[in-house]
């Protein structure tokens, strides 16, 4: 993963970017990165499900706000 504060700036600066940059949320804890993915995305789309609790709803899984192994984006598919 490159960090550089260069290129951050730099890709920062992109259109996509910068309307994902203005409304983006990290994961809510480690073993969330599948839901808190889908969640910026949603967001991003003006969509009206657009945290990690909310892309979750009604699949079974996470249960107490941890994916106990984490949880992929095939597995939310799913």
């Amino acid at each position: 993963v490159e960090r550089s504060p260069a290129l951050l700036a730099k890709a920062s600066e992109l259109p996509a970017a910068r309307a994902l940059l203005e409304n983006l949320d990290y994961q809510d804890n480690g073993s969330t990165c599948g839901p808190a993915s889908l969640a910026n995305l949603f967001r991003s789309l003006g969509s009206d499900v657009d945290t990690e609790s909310e892309v979750l709803e009604g699949s079974g899984r996470c249960s107490f706000g941890v994916c106990f192994g984490g949880l992929t984006l095939d597995e939310l598919a799913e």
